[in-house]
């Protein structure tokens, strides 16, 4: 009986080592099919994608014609595809670079496009998480006259469903999101985020060497080294512009004015009709002035004022709030691109003025309202550690009262130039050095991208840190 029960085990061995094979076979062909399908998929990538970033260009290149094909695209629809739950910095990633691919518009079927039309206006809202303004904001842009005419484009540096919501409430004009493709939080322990490999802010640069740090060649003009949550406004603010000039189909072609302002902002119902009447008069009272100035940070106690408007100099602690430009503005700024990105300095309005003195040769102008039209709320941001001076709502109940006991001075018919109508000639406040915080080689590469539309390109070889930078 012996041999009998041997030759079964033989058998049930050699049975069990056939279905293993077989199984290694299927597992095998599966595998190959997956692989070349990826491989097929990866064929359609730009050049400039690698199978690590995997980052869809910024924008499609002006050379390529493409089929005019309308999106239309329910707030249903909208709502559905921009709700983010439990996901991998990665997916998340891949989820706001394919709205920025889409540019959907929410509530398209119900306001037609007016961006061909003389007295198009667009305004472009920068960002981050701080819902508790954001909303005011949109309380505020609800109560403009005319705003149905308006395209609201958003401009987000961090993907965050508390946001993504409040921009889904908003259902009284056109609105395009937008996200700054190279956030921090998309790029977690790398850079543009902060590698670990990097050198720590306060370590002199013997030290860093000493420890080899990736940046240790280029601290800023104080001796610190890079802090990734400071660059991101500049790099955001100088990447939106850019993008809503020269990366979006929806904006390449518009030619009229673009009013720039921040989720802590607060505006007056007549900010559409006052910047109309400031563009058709600019002409007589500024032709060379670059921007049209809507905020102002002066107190205000009523609307006396209201029809007044005058030239200054643009700077940076004035008129950094809620001002317009067109193309032809951002095209000059545009041929600033090195010296822009090359300033050292975190803060891009600071950036912004030192243009004047180092590559224009003459002060940027600005022709700018008396009584603001854009009011500042924000208590908190990268300047601010208070937290319990987070609260908006003292400020926009202050400046609602303001509006409510002016609203008979609202919408002014005339408007007046008060002062000279020709730009100051010498520069109000010289900047000829930054506040640091933009001495890494990177910074400067990846800045310089966006205007050459290849971020991409930058990023792929910033991912190894170039010595030669």
């Amino acid at each position: 009986m012996r041999p009998v029960r041997w030759r079964k085990g033989v058998l049930a061995f050699a049975f069990f080592l056939m279905a293993s094979m077989s199984y290694v076979v299927l597992l095998s062909i599966r595998n190959r099919h997956e692989t070349t399908r990826t491989l097929g998929n990866e064929a359609n990538e730009t050049p400039y994608q690698s199978a690590h970033t995997r980052l869809p260009p910024l924008s499609t290149p002006h050379s390529q014609k493409e089929p005019q094909i309308v999106q239309k695209a329910t707030e249903r629809q909208i709502m559905r595809e921009t709700k983010v739950t439990e996901k991998s910095e990665e997916n998340i990633r891949d989820r706001a670079l394919s709205i920025n691919g889409m540019e959907r518009v929410l509530n398209e079927d119900r306001f037609p496009n007016h961006l061909t039309s003389p007295e198009a206006i667009i305004l472009v809202v920068q960002v981050h998480n701080r819902a508790n303004y954001f909303k005011y904001l949109i309380e505020s842009l609800k109560a403009i006259r005319d705003v149905d005419r308006v395209l609201v484009i958003i401009s987000h540096d961090l993907y965050s469903e508390e946001m993504n919501s409040l921009v889904r409430s908003i259902d009284f004009c056109r609105v395009v999101q937008v996200f700054y493709p190279y956030s921090i939080q998309f790029y977690p322990d790398q850079f543009p985020a902060q590698d670990p490999l990097d050198c720590p802010r306060d370590i002199n640069r013997a030290q860093a060497m000493q420890r080899r740090c990736k940046n240790a060649e280029h601290p800023d003009q104080y001796g610190h080294y890079r802090e990734a949550k400071v660059t991101m406004t500049k790099h955001h603010w100088w990447w939106k512009i850019s993008h809503v000039f020269d990366g979006m189909k929806l904006t390449k072609d518009f030619t009229g004015h673009v009013v720039f302002l921040e989720e802590d902002h607060y505006v007056s119902p007549d900010l559409v009709y006052m910047l109309n009447k400031m563009i058709s008069m600019k002409p007589s009272a500024c032709p060379s002035c670059d921007f049209i100035g809507l905020g102002i940070y002066d107190k205000l106690n009523d609307f006396r004022s209201l029809g007044s408007i005058h030239v200054q100099a643009w700077v940076s602690g004035k008129h950094n709030m809620g001002f317009a430009m067109n193309r032809e503005t951002w095209n000059r700024l545009k041929s600033c691109s090195k010296m822009f990105c090359e300033f050292d300095d975190y803060n891009w309005d600071w950036t912004l003025q030192s243009l004047g003195k180092r590559c224009l040769n003459r002060p940027l102008s600005v022709v700018v309202v008396k009584t603001p039209k854009v009011f500042h709320i924000g208590q908190c941001g990268v300047h601010h550690k208070n937290s319990a001076q987070c609260d908006a709502k003292p400020t926009v109940d202050h400046f609602r009262d303001i509006i409510q006991k002016n609203l008979e001075n609202l919408f002014p018919k005339e408007i007046s130039l008060i002062g000279s109508s020709n730009p100051p000639a010498s520069f109000a406040v010289m900047t000829n050095t930054g506040y640091g915080g933009w001495g890494d080689m990177r910074d400067r590469q990846l800045c310089l991208s966006y205007t050459e539309q290849n971020p991409e390109a930058i990023l792929s070889q910033l991912g190894g840190y170039l010595k030669r930078l």
